[in-house]
């Protein structure tokens, strides 16, 4: 996994984790 999908993919739970 590249920086950039982890980052992504951070980003990406973040949002869902806070709905």
């Amino acid at each position: 996994l590249t920086s950039m999908e982890r980052f992504k993919a951070q980003i990406f739970t973040l949002s869902c984790t806070q709905r």
